[in-house]
């Protein structure tokens, strides 16, 4: 596996912390973790550290442009391995975060049909019936993330991870 140069790294920091600031506003700040070729995404909610959520994991596949995505699942505490927005498996660390992000952080009601095409494609949960084996992802108390989206209140964070069951997200997707 090719690892990021230091230089790349600093980069991909920078870039995805500003892109967060600029279409994220209820994150006042995304760090990245690096391990080998990995680097895991963590959102500050909050100036303290102690109001954080961990939002995905990418990897670099040799391409400054080109990384592996997968989803944080609190329900299993790991990674599960998911494609883009646009169903791509792999794109730039931007998108990864937005990805996450419209999981996690947007009003469902402002974002219903980047939901409705994650469930379908990215997660592998349908609807109406199950995902094929090969795209079925392990779901703990709640069901699926997908699941956990259709059935919360627009405003409010997905249940089931710490820290942020009743507190209402404040802010949804900036306009591009």
């Amino acid at each position: 596996m090719p690892v990021p140069s230091r230089r790349l790294k600093d980069l991909i920091e920078g870039t995805v912390d500003h892109h967060a600031s600029q279409r994220w506003p209820a994150l006042e700040e995304v760090t990245i973790s690096w391990r080998g070729s990995y680097g895991y995404l963590t959102g500050y909610l909050r100036e303290d550290d102690n109001d954080t959520i961990k939002l995905c994991r990418i990897q670099y596949l040799g391409d400054p442009d080109d990384w592996g995505f997968a989803i944080w699942q609190a329900s299993t505490d790991s990674h599960a391995d998911a494609v883009l927005l646009d169903g791509k498996p792999a794109g730039h660390p931007t998108q990864a975060l937005d990805t996450a992000c419209t999981l996690y952080l947007a009003d469902t009601a402002d974002n219903s049909e980047h939901l409705k095409d994650l469930c379908g494609a990215a997660l592998g949960c349908a609807r109406g019936g199950s995902a094929s084996p090969s795209r079925r992802i392990r779901t703990g108390a709640g069901g699926t993330p997908c699941q956990r989206a259709r059935n919360r209140t627009p405003g409010s964070r997905m249940p089931g991870r710490p820290g942020t069951a009743a507190r209402p997200v404040t802010a949804g997707v900036a306009e591009a």
